[in-house]
């Protein structure tokens, strides 16, 4: 589904992807109201245009941001 929603479509439609991320992918396993809320507060922040911006950061420590891009051994260097 993801693959389609990124290629079928001009712009990404973040709001399906969380939607569907959060309701189909994992809706059925999460009973929990205020879980399945914390789960799509989770996707918002990572699931969201800004993320495609160098410099985006996931954690208010700043250790967690996506790497900018670059070839195969950057992102095994930013793992390790």
């Amino acid at each position: 589904m993801l693959k389609m929603f990124l290629e079928e479509q001009d712009d990404i439609p973040w709001d399906a992807i969380v939607w569907i991320t959060s309701m189909i992918n994992y809706g059925g396993r999460v009973t929990d109201s205020n879980d399945l809320r914390c789960l799509s507060k989770t996707l918002d922040k990572y699931y969201c245009i800004e993320n495609l911006e160098d410099g985006y950061i996931y954690s208010d420590s700043g250790k967690y941001y996506c790497p900018p891009f670059g070839d195969l051994q950057s992102y095994k260097t930013y793992i390790d």
